[in-house]
């Protein structure tokens, strides 16, 4: 498994300056997993050691399906990993994009499991736990907690239906220094009835 990662690491680093230049780090990323994902396919993954199928019909194939998920470029990509004999790759070299692309969006995901839910002081004092490191901060959870964190950082939200997001941008330079700067702009959207 190491010798795959070592192999696709730099197909990785080349494919992420690509993205970086064109500042389409996020169409990248969604173009690789569907690439991937593709390739998961037990059927498609059987074509790669078909001889009949040259690396060219393969890109072509991999390209045909993904339709315009996939850009000029990432097609071009997807040809050179075929022609290398690196389509196999594809998972891991996936995988290394989205490490680099979180660490220069100072990202990183965070699952927090408790056996009780988190009251709004609980949910603030995590969030300013992960502020020191972070840029932003995406909180995901249920009711009644996320409605009181929401109503506790604005007074304009007092209730978060199912599904809804609420977006909070404040005049801060850093996460710790929220609560002593102005809120810049509320958002919340609620999910559409069908």
């Amino acid at each position: 498994m190491a010798e795959r990662a070592t192999i696709a690491r730099p197909y990785a680093k080349a494919a992420f300056e690509y993205a970086r230049v064109a500042n389409a780090l996020a169409e990248w990323s969604q173009g690789l997993k569907v690439a991937a994902e593709i390739l998961a396919d037990a059927r498609v993954a059987a074509l790669l050691n078909n001889p009949r199928w040259t690396p060219a019909g393969l890109a072509e194939f991999i390209g045909g399906i993904a339709g315009a998920r996939l850009d000029a470029a990432m097609q071009n990509f997807v040809a050179v990993l075929a022609e290398n004999h690196r389509l196999p790759l594809l998972p891991e070299i996936a995988a290394h994009f989205e490490f680099l692309r979180a660490q220069i969006e100072n990202t990183v995901d965070v699952e927090v499991v408790s056996a009780v839910p988190l009251d709004a002081a609980q949910a603030d004092k995590l969030r300013q736990a992960l502020d020191k490191r972070l840029n932003r901060v995406m909180i995901v959870g249920h009711n009644p907690a996320l409605a009181d964190l929401a109503h506790h950082l604005s007074s304009e939200i007092s209730r978060v239906p199912t599904c809804a997001v609420a977006e909070f941008t404040f005049d801060a330079k850093s996460w710790p220094t929220v609560g002593k700067s102005s809120l810049a702009t509320v958002r919340l959207e609620r999910p559409k009835k069908a």
